[in-house]
């Protein structure tokens, strides 16, 4: 079964990729499980993690990491059911206990407030 080809990657923050697809599709991968020994532990460096290009039907980094074709299709989820940047902000707020009237311990732990 053929998957959908990459058009279009841009890195992200927390080594998440923006894919595109020539379905139309936008999706997130996560790369994160993937950063791990010495060679895919070089995409630590967001330096090197924001070389990544289209390489033929997958992305690839400067010094030659890649993503198989189907995992980047297979384990990515649709943008509309990726937080947006506002909400993003918003956990890392509760996270980092910014711009709270009172520190909670959880982001669970606020919605409970919210909904009280």
């Amino acid at each position: 079964m053929l998957r959908p080809k990459v058009i279009t990657v841009k890195p992200l923050n927390d080594y998440k990729l923006f894919l595109s697809f020539d379905t139309g599709e936008q999706r997130i991968f996560d790369v994160l499980p993937y950063i791990d020994g010495e060679w895919y532990g070089k995409l630590l460096d967001q330096s090197v993690f924001a070389t990544v290009h289209i390489a033929g039907h997958t992305v690839e980094w400067g010094d030659g990491q890649d993503i198989a074709p189907h995992e980047l299709y297979d384990l990515s989820v649709p943008v509309h059911s990726f937080p947006n940047q506002e909400t993003i902000q918003a956990i890392d707020d509760v996270n980092n206990h910014r711009n709270m009237s009172r520190k909670f311990s959880s982001i669970e732990e606020l919605m409970q407030d919210l909904n009280a």
